[in-house]
């Protein structure tokens, strides 16, 4: 035993699930590497893979040896897996790394695989074969297992009912300028920035102010407004978009010639 614990876990029989844990993973892996253009076998290997691998590893690194009868062990590893999946993609973002088919499950395959073998250090140093499946889960241990998994769960959903912040797209605004009659101008503004913006926006004809409007826009939202040029004389109109983060400099900027 004190030779096993000094070379690290030794996988056998006992250690089936593991081995075939860690095999799925890598097979997933593979698929995503090798042949992404090849759904069916994505589907295949993928959807077992998300659903069950990753819980149930964590559950043969968690309890060790005790674990419960099948039917609540399935049931905890769907749980675990699903919450698993999810705290994953919001480390990856976290990370700023693009959430991707590829990085996800490479990401969720090195979880697998860390749970497993830690699973395995364990049972090596239990020395024991796997005990036989606790008939009665209902201990206090299974209760609390089963409500911290809904509750992490229902937590991760909770914090993904909203968009998540892309860090790898810049946010923009739209400025837009269009004659609405002899002395009427339409303008438009349209917020596609990552947070709440304030702005300015400028109407001038031939050097003289026609309107300046302060406004806060939320992303998405969009702002319109008309400018009166002050004649049926069709000027030269320059309407001007600043954001109030640095009030001088010119963001956006149309001019309208007659």
């Amino acid at each position: 035993m004190l030779k096993d614990l000094a070379h690290g876990p030794t996988f056998g029989v006992r250690d089936a699930d593991l081995l075939g844990l860690a095999a799925l993973a890598a097979a997933c892996c593979a698929a995503v590497l090798a042949i992404p253009d090849v759904t069916a076998a994505r589907i295949v290997l993928g959807v077992p893979f998300v659903l069950l691998a990753p819980g149930y590893a964590l559950i043969c690194a968690l309890f060790g040896n005790a674990l419960p009868e099948m039917p609540l062990r399935l049931l905890l590893a769907l749980a675990l897996s699903l919450a698993t999946s999810i705290a994953v993609a919001l480390v990856l973002n976290a990370a700023s790394i693009s959430l991707t088919s590829d990085s996800f499950v490479l990401a969720l395959g090195a979880v697998t695989v860390a749970c497993a073998g830690a699973a395995a250090i364990r049972r090596a140093r239990s020395g024991l074969p796997p005990a036989p499946a606790v008939r009665q889960p209902g201990t206090l241990r299974w209760a609390l297992s089963i409500l911290v998994a809904a509750l992490v769960f229902a937590g991760l959903v909770g914090a993904l009912r909203e968009p998540l912040p892309n860090r790898h797209v810049a946010g923009y605004s739209q400025l837009s300028a269009l004659r609405a009659g002899p002395s009427l101008v339409s303008v438009r503004v349209k917020s596609a920035e990552q947070e709440s913006t304030r702005y300015r926006v400028e109407a001038l004809a031939s050097g003289r102010r026609l309107r300046s409007v302060t406004l806060t826009l939320q992303p998405g939202q969009e702002w319109k407004g008309l400018v009166r040029t002050g004649g049926p004389r069709i000027p030269i109109v320059e309407v001007s978009l600043y954001r109030l983060s640095n009030p001088k400099a010119v963001y956006r900027r149309v001019v309208l010639r007659p």
